[in-house]
């Protein structure tokens, strides 16, 4: 598993017709971010009351640990857990891995996370930098 010195995470929903995104910085494993990513939009999307039918990671490892639905051991066999959980209850029958150019949305908004430093959330008007 690759370290690197900072990983942001960041999230994107994407909901009907509007975006929410959201950035948290922190420091983790470059695959303990993506996985922690997508934990933290599944909770905030059902926190908002938000329906998630489509789940999508960069890391081929982390969608591989998510779709296996079965424990995990270790710390990070709780967060997988939890995602795993977080997915049957919103009907997500697999998680998808894509391109990390694919995936350049989540890469614009962590960059911004890098560069604020702080927790945000857009909902409908977000920074046109991101796209």
């Amino acid at each position: 598993m690759l370290l690197c010195s900072l990983i942001w995470i960041s999230l994107v929903l994407w909901l009907r017709l509007e975006t929410l995104l959201g950035g948290l910085s922190c420091t983790f494993f470059v695959e303990s971010a993506e996985v922690l990513a997508l934990r933290e939009g599944l909770v905030l999307a059902k926190q908002l009351g938000y329906n998630v039918s489509w789940a999508e990671v960069d890391a081929v490892n982390v969608a591989a640990g998510v779709n296996l639905f079965q424990p995990l051991s270790g710390v990070a066999g709780f967060v997988f857990d939890d995602v795993q959980a977080l997915c049957k209850e919103a009907g997500i029958s697999k998680c998808h891995a894509i391109s990390r150019k694919g995936n350049g949305l989540a890469h614009n908004l962590a960059s911004l996370a890098v560069s604020s430093r702080r927790e945000q959330l857009w909902q409908g008007n977000c920074p046109v930098s991101l796209f």
